[in-house]
C-alpha cells in the first residue's frame, strides 16, 4: 500500500493530540516506522523517505487514525520503494487515556 499524502498521516495524528510514540503503540508498529512515513525536509541528495507497507499495516494505522485505509493509502506498491514490515513489534501493555497518560498530559 502506498501513503498518498504524508502531511494527511500527520494532520491526523496532530489532531488526536498523538505521539508518534503513542499513535504507534495504537496501530502495532514501531515508532520509528512511523516516523518514517511522515513528512521530512528534503535534503539534497538524500534518498527519499519510504511511503509503503503492506495492507495489514496501513489498516492499523488508518485504525489508529480514525480513518478509512482508503482515506490514507493506494493500493499500488513500488518495487522501488520495498516495504520493511520488520518494523512491527511486539506491543507493551501500555494503558492510553488511564489516569497516569491524563496526569503526564496535564503537567
Amino acid at each position: 500500500m502506498y501513503l498518498r499524502d504524508p502531511e494527511e498521516l500527520r494532520r491526523r495524528i496532530d489532531e488526536r493530540q498523538l505521539t508518534i510514540r503513542e499513535f504507534a503503540v495504537l496501530a502495532a508498529v514501531s515508532p520509528g516506522f512511523v516516523s518514517h512515513l511522515m513528512p521530512a525536509r528534503a535534503t539534497p541528495g538524500e534518498r527519499p523517505r519510504k511511503r509503503t507497507c503492506s495492507p495489514d499495516v496501513a489498516r492499523r494505522i488508518a485504525k489508529a487514525a480514525r480513518c478509512h485505509v482508503d482515506d490514507l493509502f493506494d493500493a499500488r506498491y513500488d518495487q522501488e520503494d520495498d516495504v520493511d514490515d520488520t518494523s512491527t513489534f511486539a506491543l507493551p501493555s501500555v494503558a492510553i487515556g488511564g489516569s497516569n497518560f491524563d496526569q503526564r498530559r496535564s503537567a
